[in-house]
């Protein structure tokens, strides 16, 4: 059955990259052919390589441009003088936001790295990994600051954000009752704020920055 894919405007290289993200995410890249790329542009598969070398490059752009446009709105918020827990609100709220947005090109670029050459994996985690080294820089200011938690070791709570706001991309639906800031405003509450009413913080010694996490029971976790 044919994937509907609503024909982007632009220039033919940005209308190949947004065909090939949407078919990439719906139908997976392995599953997806460079025909069939060309008959949603109604060009002939061989004028797709005035434009990509192969689906391989494909791909790796889809990646790149995603992190890149990603970086390039959150870069200011970061460096910004907002005050930290702010700037750690407009940071998710704009990441939410972003990725829902484009989510065919970041649905790709999470679940479709594995596909790309080693090379190619390389530079698009290279790229990765500066985009959370923002993250993390947000999250150190707000501990130095003293309205981030500093119990848990900055590098797990990047982990544990990211995972929130980028698995918002596989259950948004562009037709239900939320729009991209409202989600992202819906996920800066629960991960700023928290979810359980008048819950307070563990104290200083239930934290993970120690050699080895501890159960219920104060004995160490399996595994720690």
């Amino acid at each position: 059955m044919a994937v509907p894919v609503k024909e982007p405007r632009g220039d033919t290289r940005q209308r190949l990259l947004t065909v090939a993200a949407h078919l990439f995410r719906t139908k997976g890249y392995a599953a997806t052919s460079t025909r069939e790329i060309a008959r949603h542009l109604r060009i002939q598969t061989a004028s797709l390589y005035h434009y990509i070398r192969s689906k391989d490059q494909l791909l790796f752009e889809i990646a790149r441009q995603g992190l890149e446009e990603l970086e390039a709105e959150v870069r200011p918020i970061v460096f910004s003088a907002l005050p930290p827990l702010e700037k750690l609100r407009r940071f998710i709220e704009t990441h939410v936001t972003i990725i829902l947005r484009y989510r065919d090109k970041h649905a790709v670029m999470l679940a479709e790295l594995n596909a790309l050459p080693a090379r190619s994996r390389r530079a698009v985690v290279a790229l990765r990994d500066r985009y959370e080294g923002l993250v993390a820089r947000v999250l150190e200011e707000g501990q130095a600051a003293g309205v981030v938690r500093a119990d848990l070791p900055v590098r797990y709570l990047r982990l544990a954000l990211l995972n929130l706001l980028n698995w918002s991309i596989f259950w948004f639906r562009p037709d239900g009752p939320l729009a991209p800031d409202e989600v992202g405003r819906m996920l800066s509450s629960v991960f700023i704020d928290g979810v359980a009413v008048g819950a307070s913080r563990p104290g200083g010694g239930g934290g993970l920055r120690g050699r080895a996490a501890r159960g219920s029971d104060g004995t160490p976790a399996p595994g720690g």
